[in-house]
């Protein structure tokens, strides 16, 4: 797995830019956690908590996440020992900031709610990007339009 924001797709990469500024002009200080994964790490991620240690983080296998397919990333709070606590509402604020930038925020879903998950596909399935397609390079975001 990578943090590299350079490893997602460039309407990703300007979008990650984006959010960062627009979350730290509040005061929130945001740093990317994951951006691609193969589709043998995303099958370790599947793993941990049913057949391997650990607490559940993922319901979907390798090959159907959109970190496999470059447009999605995950962020948590920029400040050790604090990465993930929620008690002031800063995965719900940085995802409506994301939400208001055109993409789909985790914390939004109702099955499994993934508050440090954030993923633009234009509308896309997964199975559209396993069949090999991607998004054009010059795609648009609704903050850029």
């Amino acid at each position: 797995m990578t943090r590299d924001i350079e490893a997602l797709l460039p309407t990703l990469r300007r979008g990650v830019r984006e959010l960062m500024g627009r979350a730290a002009a509040q005061g929130l200080s945001v740093v990317i956690t994951g951006t691609y994964r193969t589709h043998e790490e995303q099958e370790r991620l599947f793993a941990q908590g049913r057949t391997t240690p650990g607490k559940v983080v993922t319901n979907v296998r390798g090959g159907d996440s959109f970190h496999n397919h470059r447009v999605a990333f995950d962020f948590a709070r920029n400040v050790r020992g604090r990465e993930f606590d929620n008690s002031d509402n800063f995965f719900d604020r940085v995802g409506a900031i994301w939400r208001e930038m055109g993409g789909v925020w985790g914390g939004d879903w109702t099955r499994f709610v993934d508050r440090p998950h954030c993923e633009f596909t234009d509308g896309k399935p997964v199975s559209w990007f396993k069949a090999g397609n991607t998004l054009d390079d010059g795609l648009k975001m609704r903050w850029e339009r």
